[in-house]
């Protein structure tokens, strides 16, 4: 009887190897996490067939986890090669496209001049500082440039600037972990940076948007598709993405149940971080709007508003307030307005409806609907709105 060659194979989807064989009709496979010999020794033992002596010792192939985990012992070399392995293997594994694709932006555009070439190990605060500070200045990277001509004093702001510092520790924390580096840099803001202001709808610019519909598109007077769109942003806070995602499944009769987003990609999401998913009140004026669009798009599909994309929804409504002679505002100022309208109600309150509380309840954000806070936060939404509304009249 002729030896029978039995060769364990890797699996990079279990991450194991694996050998099949045979026996009287019966095909059986046997496992191992250690090593191809492993799993040749067992299938051996079952089948009663020695394993093939190796005429000559071989060195192994390395592939799968064994490859991943040798890359990740051996330190790189550089920053650049420091940051593709960050981008590849935690970045583009653990976070959404639209978030990583940001990060890689600002790496290549202010920080792969700077420090990209250095090698890693010898990284000191002062070229962190450098990075800041070209930031801050907005000296980009010479073929960015090239691109976007920066107007003379213009600094970039604080927010982009914390978005900026927020890569570079996360970079460095990630290379201190598997020891590639010894510590994590320092990493300050300029003080002179500055935060943006937001703008939001005023008093008189709330009574037209609730009065009219009417904007211009192709050069004529019409009714503005999403104007129902504007107004429950206004009333409701919800993010952009979020109003994009919404289908007609995800109305209550008191409350929207937010648990989809989509992304500046198109693509469906949970939503922008964990609490993102939670209970959104409904006042009177949202559920007004809702029946309205419903009324004119509702049985057409799923989705609660046909908006083309965010490029598309943000042009129309700098449309609508040129025409109306309001504040000119972005989808997300909006939502602006709508927390800017809520500071007299309980600042966690507002938290959990917008979606920026720090910590969840132990039921979760579906925990509200069992106690009916729904009701109440809708109540206090009406007041609130109502108030607004009284003002605006008193002074027209």
């Amino acid at each position: 009887m002729s030896k029978r060659k039995v060769k364990a194979k890797w699996k990079a989807d279990t991450k194991r190897w694996q050998v099949d064989v045979r026996k009287g009709g019966i095909r059986r496979s046997f496992y191992s996490t250690i090593s191809a010999a492993d799993a040749e020794k067992k299938a051996a033992k079952w089948d009663g067939t020695p394993p093939v002596k190796k005429e000559k010792k071989q060195p192994e192939t390395v592939v799968g986890s064994e490859a991943w985990a040798m890359q990740m012992l051996t330190p790189p070399e550089t920053v650049n090669e420091a940051y593709e392995r960050w981008l590849h293997n935690e970045l583009q594994c653990n976070t959404s496209e639209s978030n990583w694709r940001a990060v890689d932006s600002r790496y290549r555009n202010w920080v792969k001049y700077v420090i990209g070439s250095l090698p890693l190990n010898a990284v000191r605060n002062g070229h962190i500082k450098k990075v800041m500070d070209d930031a801050f200045y907005n000296r980009k990277a010479p073929e960015v440039l090239v691109q976007r001509k920066c107007t003379k004093g213009e600094h970039m702001s604080r927010k982009a600037l914390k978005n900026l510092r927020g890569d570079l520790s996360a970079l460095f924390k990630y290379c201190l972990e598997y020891e590639w580096v010894s510590f994590v840099p320092v990493i300050h803001i300029d003080r002179r940076a500055e935060a943006v202001g937001k703008t939001i709808l005023q008093k008189a610019d709330l009574d037209i948007l609730f009065n009219s519909e009417r904007t211009t598109i192709d050069g004529q007077e019409t009714s503005d598709p999403y104007i129902y769109a504007y107004r429950l942003q206004v009333l409701t806070g919800l993010r952009p993405g979020e109003l994009f995602g919404l289908e007609w499944a995800d109305i209550r009769s008191d409350y929207i149940k937010v648990d989809r987003s989509i992304n500046a990609l198109g693509q469906v999401t949970t939503g922008k971080n964990r609490n993102a998913r939670r209970l959104v009140p409904l006042c009177s004026g949202a559920k007004e709007a809702l029946l309205k669009q419903w009324q004119r798009t509702g049985r057409k599909g799923g989705k609660v508003f046909e908006i083309l994309n965010g490029e598309h929804y943000c042009k129309r409504l700098k449309r609508y307030c040129e025409f109306n002679g309001i504040t000119v505002v972005t989808p997300y100022e909006l939502r602006h307005t709508f927390i800017s309208m809520t500071k007299g109600l309980p600042p966690e309150m507002v938290k959990d409806m917008v979606g920026h509380s720090e910590s969840m309840d132990t039921y979760g954000v579906y925990g509200h609907h069992v106690d009916g806070s729904e009701v109440v936060m809708a109540g206090m939404l009406d007041d609130a709105f109502a108030a607004v509304s009284k003002q605006s009249k008193s002074t027209a």
